[in-house]
């Protein structure tokens, strides 16, 4: 039997109840009779009563309407008189993402990431907008042709967190994939939405959730418990891919991706290995009198016979230095005369060595006394030098003179700030960001290409971009301690635009 709703929603016709909770009684409805379906979502009474709930939702819901993006479904302004409050959405006349997974999963790595960039696009397009879905799961995303992704549902956790009337329960309907800061108390937040994206992919992958059973249970291991690795579930799953995902389910925040777009940066770059657990699984057994010597045991033989020879040489070598220090001088004869030279071109060797550059070196060799030495009596005793010897033997003068450093005649020019528009790669443009502040910036920039990048305190990153208007956000890894910043600017071909954190500030929030 059809229903008609009053004047205060502007002659919507409902006509079938799909679904009730705490928060929303669902209808499918027409606005006219000839109009096309929508789905109309009435809000429970009991919050259409509260002045500041409705004024809030309201606002969010009419954010959320100015969302343009082919893989979010289209919501109308909010329907507001007296204590009626309504959203209408379009209706979609195809499966959940969830009852297609229990039809068809586990799906392929290439299936699972195809989704998974569509899903990634349409929260950051989201997060750029500062509208936070806040309750993403399986049943909010339905899966048209050709695994076309249509997301609902933006905005409306958010307007229901914080609210007097809102409990646990209101806010927290889809347990399976909510973020461990989340069942702390926080709020939804952007890292928030890719846990709840990582989740969906496990769910994909594994045909089932990590965490499932009652509401309690599940909500105690989100926030304490490690899922098993993806790659034990499934073994086909590469196993760098099957990482990627286990980092999008960090209990810490700051541990995950920033942003989808890196996270299936991270899945693509995975899906090249395709090194999974089961991916020999079809090679026969090697014997042990077939099986190869291990790489790692022949390159430790030959490392350790090379230190070996080398130790050996080593020691040779200060043997025979040692040898040349400690030999007697002959003073008479020539012999001994041309061993002394030597000697001594071997210590101004070593001084120039140790000598300041650019320093002066003179040396003024002592010639060696005539005093002769008496004859040895045994062959044992000619070996080593009398001690007349060493009494006798003079080491040379050395004399190091460090020079008179020179004078600039010209202080040095200053390093130029940025890079000159005439290094912008041809046909391209180029945008400089620096962070003047004290923290970690993450700098998102999207356009006719997206890029991320994560700039340190005082320095700066240049994004080499194709040409065409183009979008930034600016924040820090965990979102806390300053305020984002979103901005436009366009991108002219060979030129450059630099900006920093305070470049498009609103001070308007001070």
């Amino acid at each position: 039997m059809a229903t008609f709703l009053d004047t205060q929603l502007e002659g919507y016709l409902l006509e079938v109840e799909l679904s009730q909770n705490d928060q929303y009684t669902c209808y499918l409805g027409h606005q006219n009779a000839d109009g096309p379906t929508s789905l109309i979502k009435v809000v429970n009474p009991l919050f259409a009563s509260d002045e500041f709930f409705v004024r809030r939702f309201k606002q969010i819901i009419l954010q959320v309407s100015h969302l343009e993006h082919p893989n979010i479904i289209r919501t109308a302004p909010a329907l507001h008189k007296r204590d009626q409050l309504a959203v209408v959405h379009d209706y979609v006349e195809t499966q959940t993402l969830n009852q297609v997974i229990e039809a068809e999963g586990p799906f392929s790595a290439q299936r699972m990431q195809f989704i998974a960039e569509q899903i990634a696009s349409a929260l950051d397009y989201a997060h750029q907008k500062s509208v936070i879905h806040g309750e993403l799961s399986a049943d909010q995303i339905y899966l048209g042709p050709d695994d076309h992704v249509l997301i609902t549902g933006f905005g409306e956790t958010q307007a229901f967190f914080g609210t007097n009337l809102a409990r646990n329960a209101y806010v927290i309907s889809s347990p399976e994939t909510v973020a461990p800061e989340r069942v702390h108390g926080q709020g939804p937040s952007r890292p928030a939405d890719l846990y709840a994206l990582g989740i969906i992919c496990y769910h994909m992958l594994a045909k089932k959730p990590p965490f499932t059973g009652p509401t309690s249970t599940v909500l105690h291991a989100q926030a304490h418990r490690q899922p098993r690795p993806l790659y034990q579930v499934n073994g086909i799953i590469p196993i760098d891919m099957a990482k990627a995902i286990g980092r999008m389910l960090s209990k810490g925040v700051e541990l995950r991706y920033n942003t989808g777009a890196e996270f299936t940066r991270a899945l693509a770059m995975a899906h090249h290995h395709k090194k999974g657990l089961n991916q020999f699984a079809h090679l026969a057994p090697i014997s042990e009198h077939q099986r190869p010597l291990p790489f790692m045991t022949v390159f430790y033989t030959v490392a350790g016979l090379m230190l070996i020879i080398f130790v050996a040489t080593l020691f040779a070598w200060a043997g025979y230095e040692l040898g040349l220090r400690q030999a007697p001088a002959q003073a008479l004869s020539p012999e001994l005369m041309t061993t002394n030279t030597i000697s001594i071109q071997r210590q101004n060797d070593h001084i120039a060595q140790i000598a300041p550059t650019g320093a002066l070196l003179e040396v003024n060799p002592v010639a060696p006394t005539t005093t002769p030495r008496p004859k040895p009596t045994s062959p044992t005793n000619a070996l080593l030098p009398t001690a007349t010897s060493f009494a006798t033997r003079q080491l040379p003068t050395v004399t190091v003179a460090t020079p008179t450093p020179p004078t600039l005649s010209a202080p040095p020019a200053p390093r130029p700030s940025a890079t000159p528009a005439s290094q912008v790669p041809p046909g391209k443009g180029l945008f400089i960001f620096f962070n003047p502040t004290g923290y970690d910036l993450v700098v998102d920039v999207s356009g006719p290409i997206s890029r991320s990048y994560l700039v340190p305190p005082n320095e700066q990153y240049e994004f080499v971009l194709e040409p065409g208007p183009y979008q930034y956000m600016v924040h820090t890894p965990t979102g806390e301690w300053l305020s984002p910043v979103v901005a436009d600017f366009d991108l002219p071909p060979g030129q450059l635009v630099e900006k920093d954190y305070y470049s498009d500030y609103d001070w308007s929030r001070e």
